[in-house]
């Protein structure tokens, strides 16, 4: 279980991306291509 503080800091992170998302215009499949899987 993670911290309320934890939480938080990953929503934000992913609001942050979603904007910028936004601002480029990028889809989710053009992102995807991109991302790396680091597990």
């Amino acid at each position: 279980m993670t911290t309320l503080f934890e939480q938080s800091l990953v929503l934000f992170g992913d609001l942050v991306c979603l904007e910028i998302m936004a601002i480029k215009q990028l889809s989710l499949a053009n992102v995807k291509l991109n991302h790396a899987n680091l597990e």
